[in-house]
């Protein structure tokens, strides 16, 4: 079964820079100090996201391993994710789309996050569509349950949870002002079987606020 991260999308693309050797190995490099791993509960490994976008750190369950990397250099889009062993469908991971957003967009989400934390209303998310991306601008690829502002230890950000029917996923995902102007939005998500995903809330809710932000 495909995930939604996998789905093409007809916009938001962002081409990649083509990476020499060098630039792997230093891709490598990067993404190992971004990266730290331990002992969990029952000796299972527990994994430390470090420096990543506005994340100064985040910790992982234990049992969650490292799963596809993509992209990471500046001004490019990237992809980062972790994923239980046992079912890689329950995973967390952290995207930017490699581009800055319309000005009007990128006024609306600043706007928003500016005001009271609060649900939002339909026009509201109408007016966030280029926030939410292409996976989820169409109500039959991607049904909103809820979306609100919310203060996450310490930093306003939009939250957003629904599922994708065709896949049977349910994802909720953390939309975060990169740097103040609104138009660079770093996104953090969990994600599971829609099954699975009320039974998952007290696991994703810990880890998110394990978060320390820069």
């Amino acid at each position: 079964m495909s995930s939604p991260d996998s789905v093409p999308i007809k916009d938001d693309a962002v081409h990649m820079v083509r990476r020499d050797a060098a630039a792997d190995q230093r891709f490598k490099l990067l993404n190992e100090l971004l990266d730290e791993s331990s002992e969990g509960a029952l000796g299972k490994t527990q994994h430390r996201v470090n420096n990543l976008g506005q994340i100064a750190s985040m910790t992982m369950p234990p049992g969650f391993e490292k799963g596809r990397q993509s992209g990471g250099t500046f001004a490019n889009n990237s992809f980062r994710e972790y994923h239980q062993a046992e079912t890689p469908e329950v995973k967390f991971y952290f995207e930017y789309r490699g581009s800055r957003m319309t000005a009007a967009s990128a006024n609306r989400f600043r706007q928003t996050l500016a005001q009271k934390a609060h649900e939002l209303t339909n026009s509201e998310l109408e007016n966030l569509q280029e926030v939410l991306g292409a996976k989820r601008s169409s109500k039959d690829d991607f049904q909103i349950n809820s979306a609100r502002t919310e203060d996450l230890n310490g930093k306003r950000v939009l939250t957003v949870e629904g599922r994708y029917p065709r896949y049977h996923l349910s994802a909720r995902t953390i939309f975060v002002d990169s740097d103040g102007s609104g138009s660079a939005v770093q996104e953090i998500s969990f994600q599971s079987t829609t099954a699975e995903f009320a039974e998952k809330t007290a696991l994703s809710r810990k880890v998110f606020n394990s978060i320390k932000w820069k």
